[in-house]
């Protein structure tokens, strides 16, 4: 029994403890991990870029056709800018994968209050989109040049999947929120157009109608065409 006690000591002792093993596999060439991040950092920047095209092109589309339609200034208020303001930020939140992703929780700091701001500072709806267009912008900006930062509780995860030429980063990049390559803004420039439709549709023709109009009824018509929009998202 104590030959077999000493043979199995023996045998232990020729490996080294747990702990040493596991800070061996985390010891990485620094080339390696460059190489990594150079890797995580490019793709980031090409995904950036085509979700930053499809949002501003989406704003721009619905831009002109809100410049065409505003014969009377009807959508140049706040009430208006607010739902559009809305809409923008669901948006971004769900491609950004929602609140609770470090990117997603990111993009609502920064956005979040721009949008307010930009409700209470344009009452004319062009330049409120406008400055729609440029926080979407200025944001991508700030996450392909801090992405780093945003990811910092997970990057040496994300690095560790990058190493060797390795793609299975992918998938956890877009975990934390950053937009699916194949992400496109026409729900974004719909539920906009949907909005403004639906105000230029139900917008008095007279001076008469107008003081017939029932303020809580076009509140009420406002808030319905919002869980309108939410319904048609969840079921999409």
């Amino acid at each position: 029994m104590a030959k077999e006690e000493e043979e199995e000591k023996k045998v232990d002792g020729d490996q080294p403890p747990p702990e040493a093993i596991l800070e061996t596999e985390k010891q990485r060439d620094p080339d390696e991990a460059a190489f990594a991040e150079q890797a995580i950092h490019a793709y980031a920047e090409e995904i950036l870029q085509s979700f930053r095209e499809n949002v501003e092109t989406a704003l721009d589309a619905f831009m002109a056709w809100v410049e065409t339609n505003n014969t009377e200034q009807q959508f140049d208020n706040a009430g208006f800018t607010q739902q559009i303001g809305d809409v923008f930020l669901q948006q971004m939140l769900s491609a950004c994968g929602g609140k609770d992703t470090p990117i997603g929780a990111a993009m609502l700091d920064q956005l979040g209050p721009l949008v307010e701001l930009a409700v209470r500072q344009e009452q004319q709806s062009s330049f409120f989109v406008t400055e729609l267009s440029r926080g979407a912008r200025d944001f991508t900006w700030y996450l392909r040049d801090n992405l780093q930062s945003v990811l910092s509780n997970d990057w040496d995860q994300l690095r560790d999947l990058a190493y060797e030429g390795s793609q299975d980063f992918i998938p956890a990049l877009h975990a934390f929120g950053m937009p699916a390559a194949e992400w496109s803004a026409t729900d974004m420039q719909s539920a906009m157009t949907a909005i403004a439709e639906k105000l230029r549709d139900g917008a008095p023709k007279t001076q008469e109608e107008a003081l017939d109009k029932d303020p809580k009824q076009e509140e009420e018509e406002q808030n319905q065409l919002l869980m309108e929009e939410e319904e048609k998202k969840a079921a999409s």
